[in-house]
């Protein structure tokens, strides 16, 4: 129950955080709107009572706003998950400054320049509201892809674990309580439960970002989490019947969170594709040879570096008993989509090289492996020192294709720039073929071979060709 009371709290800070910010956007935008439209009331109204707001009235609103803003980024900051929201400084000194000297200019009865002021802050109001506007829509959209990719990982590793539960209960329902192997598949029942608790943690990350599925998600794993505590409960008791009706439920339960990651795919990106965004994230552009693999493995040996970093953080973790946080699940997901990304560049890469005709992989075969057992881990949120060297071993076999490629690219290049000598040149290589094909000729005549009739004609007929020639 408290829980669900947190992440319900999480989600309510959030949307409410979400909505002061767009309202205070909109405040700003309306302000600026208005002290545009001053200066051609103003010309419409020549001679008339003048009832606009001043520009000391506009600071104050606009004095106002800043600090809500000051206010609101401060509680964003202390939330579970806070918006990348920074307030325009530069653009707020500049607006100070327009209505400073509208001030200034007000007081010395200097309408016109007074209006012209108050029309550049307005521009520069409504180009801060848009620019806030456009920052939150943009990380709608980024944390949109961001989920779309997680949810991808996700899909695949919950239809993984439904199949593994589906095969160890089928062949714990087939097996005596005296079977010598059950302690196998109680030992297998068990990894299939941690495993899972691994991808868990990412999904309720993901959820507590999905308001629409959010309930269902956790509902799901309390019963995953409870039937096979249960399961494994009554398999320590050799009380097999009942320990398969606990698989039963709780691979039941891993298959409706699979089809709703399904559904849920393929409604985001839906709503990618009718937006215009791309459906895998942007990468070093392949098939640019060895800039394109130079480029990728820059970023391999950035992954590593905070894989060694990663792995130092969980070793003081172990040591100090502290529990994986929400930002570190976050971070081996953002790591993940990384390494995803890198995949799919090789992946491309060995595709156009395969368009090209070209033979042989250059090794890519293999680093793509690496790469998928990696990312693998990375999702499963498993760190170890095999994990590193595998991150270390793909650099090297991406240094080793680089330099393949360096090594095919010159030979091509030196077999196109081959045989450009003069004309005089060429004629002398022609003449030497010719003196050696008379010689071989002159040879055949001398040392005659025994050919059957019809063959004997064929070659003379060739002969006296060449001769007429």
């Amino acid at each position: 129950m408290q829980e669900i009371l947190d992440r319900n709290l999480s989600l309510l800070e959030q949307l409410k955080m979400e909505k002061d910010l767009n309202d205070l956007a909109n405040k700003l935008d309306k302000l600026g709107e208005e002290l545009q439209k001053q200066e051609a009331e103003n010309q419409n109204k020549a001679g008339e009572e003048n009832d606009q707001k001043s520009a000391e009235e506009a600071k104050e609103e606009f004095d106002k706003m800043m600090d809500d803003l000051d206010q609101l980024l401060e509680k964003n900051q202390e939330m579970q998950q806070p918006f990348d929201m920074e307030k325009d400084q530069e653009m707020q000194e500049s607006i100070d400054q327009d209505l400073q000297d509208a001030m200034q200019n007000e007081q010395n009865s200097q309408q016109e320049q007074s209006q012209q002021n108050k029309k550049n802050a307005g521009q520069k109001m409504q180009q801060m509201a848009q620019n806030m506007m456009s920052m939150m829509q943009m990380q709608g959209m980024q944390q949109m892809a961001e989920d779309a990719h997680l949810m991808r990982i996700l899909l695949e590793n919950v239809v993984h674990a439904s199949h593994e539960q589906e095969g160890l209960m089928t062949e714990i329902g087939s097996m005596r309580s005296d079977d010598p192997s059950l302690v196998e598949k109680i030992i297998h029942q068990k990894e299939v439960a941690d495993n899972f608790n691994m991808v868990r943690d990412s999904l309720r990350s993901m959820a507590m970002r999905q308001p629409m599925v959010q309930n269902f998600v956790f509902d799901e794993l309390h019963i995953i989490e409870n039937q096979t505590e249960n399961a494994m409960k009554y398999l320590n008791d050799l009380k097999l019947s009942q320990a398969v009706r606990h698989q039963q439920t709780a691979m039941m339960s891993m298959n409706n969170l699979a089809l709703m990651l399904a559904e849920s795919l393929e409604n985001m990106e839906n709503s990618m594709e009718s937006m215009g965004m791309p459906m895998s994230c942007s990468m070093p552009k392949p098939g640019q040879g060895q800039q394109s693999m130079q480029k990728m493995q820059q970023l391999q040996q950035q992954l590593s570096e905070q894989l060694k970093k990663m792995q130092q953080q969980m070793q003081q973790m172990e040591k100090s008993g502290e529990q994986m946080s929400n930002s570190t699940s976050e971070e081996f997901a953002r790591m993940a989509a990384e390494q995803e990304m890198l995949r799919q560049g090789m992946q491309q890469m060995l595709k156009e090289m395969k368009e090209n005709g070209q033979i042989g992989d250059d090794g890519l075969n293999e680093i793509i492996k690496d790469m998928e057992k990696l990312e693998e881990e990375l999702v499963n949120k498993k760190i170890n020192r095999q994990m590193i060297e595998r991150s270390q071993r793909i650099e090297s076999r991406m240094l080793e294709s680089q330099k393949a490629q360096e090594k095919r690219e010159q030979e091509e290049k030196r077999k196109s720039n081959e045989y450009k000598g003069s004309h005089f040149d060429r004629r002398i290589d022609e003449y030497l073929y010719e003196q050696s094909l008379k010689k071989n000729q002159e040879f055949l005549r001398t040392n005659p071979i025994e050919y059957a009739p019809y063959y004997k004609d064929k070659i003379n007929e060739y002969y006296l060709k060449k001769n007429t020639h």
